[in-house]
């Protein structure tokens, strides 16, 4: 299927580097297993440097700085995500590797985003610069696959298997070598993941669960009730008028009805959730850091609507129209809801929240709190500081 092209290779270039794809990730893996055999003789490789070596191959770039800083980029989507990071290397790997290629994952994504935009897109980023559309689509076909290589699939050819079915084998074949690499290297540090009923399969290969999703939440279920079909159906709080007022303290462009409408929607579902659960001042404070309450609010990486939603994440909760306060508030206040349960025990309980909100589960249970990442931490710093200015 003839679509824009995501990187600007020429094609001939492509035929060069395709014809060299099966060498050159052979070799990658001939690379990795033997540092990985060295280990008695210096310290161990660490994961960091075998994840470096498959993006210094995919990227054709040697730059440690670059790398680094790809690979804490990609540790953050994945986390925030929730896709085991070997999976989202092996994927990104692979699709950088076709530059003139754009998965359709991706690209139905960016359909939608420029949809809601009005624009009109000829080309497309590289992955590597668009890790949040990628991850998060993926993450959503995996929430329907039965396995690896089905959802790796539909990634790349969509569901009906028709986009980028001239490129599939190629595709698969550089993603299955990056996952053998990264799975052998596993293996010889006897590191490989225990297998489990829940882990998710590709041609025999497993990748555990349990430390990207931050703890045992099998059990939890939200206590919001399904998205309403309108805001009519939303009850008027006593607390409304205040909470409309601050709204357009922080932000005068937000009008009336609509700094009314986001307090009507922020108080109903808080109520939902067990106010003493989840506090809507708390709503407020994340909304503000994310959208300033600015209901058309579109970041540059796809994030949509008040509570800077992904499309793919928005359609993983069931929410069809994600620039709708009504739905967008609703995932918003579920996912707060589900990570207050998650940290509820901790001391640091709204700092692993919020550190959530921003960069996933993952990334705060494998730091036992708020990432290293830069981003991250200032957005702890600015939620908490609205929040005690609301709370005050």
């Amino acid at each position: 299927m003839r679509y824009p092209a995501a990187g600007l290779r020429s094609s001939g270039e492509w035929l060069r580097q395709a014809a060299r794809l099966a060498c050159v990730a052979a070799l990658l893996c001939a690379m990795l297993s033997a540092w990985a055999g060295r280990a008695e003789a210096r310290q161990e490789m660490s994961a960091e440097e075998a994840y470096r070596a498959v993006l210094s191959w995919a990227t054709q770039n040697n730059n440690r700085q670059y790398l680094d800083e790809l690979y804490l980029q990609i540790e953050s989507a994945a986390s925030r995500y929730r896709v085991p990071p070997e999976l989202a290397l092996a994927v990104i790997g692979a699709e950088a590797r076709y530059g003139q290629r754009i998965s359709y994952a991706r690209y139905d994504s960016w359909q939608l985003y420029d949809k809601t935009t009005g624009q009109t897109r000829e080309s497309y980023p590289e992955v590597t610069a668009d890790l949040h559309t990628m991850l998060s689509e993926l993450r959503y076909i995996m929430s329907r696959s039965n396995t690896m290589e089905q959802a790796i699939h539909e990634y790349w050819c969509g569901p009906d298997g028709e986009f980028n079915k001239d490129s599939y084998e190629q595709f698969s074949t550089a993603f299955s070598k990056i996952w053998t690499a990264l799975e052998e290297y596993a293996k010889d540090r006897k590191s490989a993941p225990q297998p489990s009923a829940d882990d998710f399969t590709y041609k025999g290969a497993t990748t555990s669960w349990g430390h990207i999703e931050g703890g045992d939440m099998k059990n939890w279920k939200s206590k919001l009730q399904p998205i309403p079909k309108s805001y009519a159906e939303l009850k008027i709080y006593k607390e409304e008028s205040a909470y409309s007022a601050a709204i357009r303290k922080l932000n005068s462009k937000v009008s009336q009805a609509d700094a009314e409408m986001i307090a009507r929607i922020i108080l109903n579902y808080c109520d939902q959730a067990d106010v003493n659960t989840v506090d809507p001042r708390l709503i407020m404070s994340i909304v503000c850091a994310e959208s300033r309450f600015n209901k058309n609010a579109r970041s540059r990486v796809g994030a949509l609507g008040l509570g800077q939603l992904m499309p793919a994440t928005a359609k993983g909760m069931g929410i069809s129209d994600p620039m709708d306060p009504v739905q967008n508030l609703w995932g918003c206040v579920r996912y707060v809801e589900r990570e207050i349960n998650r940290w509820a025990k901790h001391p640091d309980a709204l700092d692993r929240v919020l550190a959530s909100y921003n960069a996933g589960p993952g990334a705060v249970q494998k730091y036992n709190g708020i990432p290293p990442y830069k981003e991250t931490q200032n957005y702890v710093k600015i939620v908490k500081r609205y929040y005690a200015d609301f709370t005050n």
